[in-house]
């Protein structure tokens, strides 16, 4: 269920009707941030390895100082002081344009892009909540919120949630678009099956005991490859340009190697992230997305580098629960 913003944007961050902890605040605080440094002269600074939004466009402003402050030309820097960890954990989600998360039903920290898991624990617990509130009470999924500049889309695949938070100006459709790559990223590496099984019988269960830095490399890459890959937007394969000829002869030379092999699904040339050409059995189709999932495979591992190596994978288009 979608919440739409009212025209009045002041009864959205209303103190009275909201709550003044966790993911509602950090909505908040960009607001009111936004406010303050359009009614002086709507510039951030900020350290260099910062970037923040600028009050009146979506493009970002890099500043000079190393601690965030907000100058005009009748108000002198002030700098801005962190009453507890919580807070400067916020400020640092807050300077960054685009944030995952995932978490379990139970509001366990499974990933986060940034920072540490262990320090975000009360910040999932309240994203648990409002998913758990809107299909108790609505009986529908939440599926986005808007405040301002700040998008958050919510996907809940039992038994995970995947939440994004975005300051990026990216049409809904594909915020989800980018939770459910990182959704069939884990069940590629863990499948579905498997996950279900374990969280029938624990629900409690920490599934970072599963992800291992080889999994969570997989998570960081298929998010930035998303940013930089019109393919994936269009759900579409992007082939390797080539000449015709060069191609089917290509073509047959792969299908003439796989001939015979009743164990061989697929067969698939790549080069550059981009199709050259692919052999399959007679109905059995690879989905693009399940495509992009073998690219990033390819690209985060140093297995497949000079040497020929054998790593079991599931492609959730092809079958959720099969590993090839």
């Amino acid at each position: 269920q979608n919440l739409q913003e009212t025209q009045d944007e002041s009864a959205v961050f209303d103190d009275d009707n909201e709550p003044s902890t966790g993911l509602i605040s950090l909505i908040r605080k960009n607001s009111l941030q936004a406010g303050i440094a359009n009614d002086t002269t709507n510039t951030i600074v900020a350290d260099d390895s910062t970037s923040y939004y600028s009050a009146d466009d979506d493009t970002t402003t890099a500043g000079i100082t190393s601690i965030p402050t907000i100058t005009s030309a009748n108000v002198e820097e002030e700098e801005v002081s962190y009453d507890n960890d919580d807070e400067m954990n916020m400020s640092i989600l807050k300077s960054k344009l685009k944030h995952l998360f995932i978490l379990s039903e139970n509001g366990k920290p499974v990933f986060t892009r940034y920072g540490d898991e262990e320090n975000l624990v009360t910040l999932m617990g309240v994203m648990q909540t409002l998913v758990s509130f809107s299909e108790v009470i609505a009986s529908s999924q939440l599926n986005y919120i808007k405040a301002g500049r700040c998008r958050i889309a919510f996907l809940h695949k039992e038994p995970l949630i995947f939440v994004l938070i975005s300051y990026i100006n990216e049409h809904p459709m594909c915020l989800t678009q980018q939770l459910t790559y990182a959704y069939h990223q884990i069940i590629s590496t863990l499948t579905l099956s498997r996950i279900k099984q374990k969280f029938t019988v624990q629900p409690n269960f920490d599934l970072r005991r599963w992800l291992s830095n080889a999994e969570k490399k997989l998570l960081y890459n298929i998010i930035d490859m998303y940013e930089h890959d019109l393919g994936m937007v269009m759900t579409c394969a992007r082939c390797l340009v080539l000449a015709a000829n060069v191609r089917t002869q290509i073509g047959q030379i792969v299908a003439q190697t796989i001939r015979g092999q009743k164990d061989m699904i697929f067969a698939i040339i790549l080069a550059h992230n981009r199709l050259v050409s692919i052999a399959r059995l007679k109905n059995y189709h690879l989905h693009p997305s399940d495509l992009y999932l073998l690219v990033n495979l390819v690209n985060s591992s140093e297995a497949f580098k000079g040497v020929e190596s054998w790593v079991p994978v599931c492609l959730p288009r092809f079958d959720s629960g099969f590993v090839l």
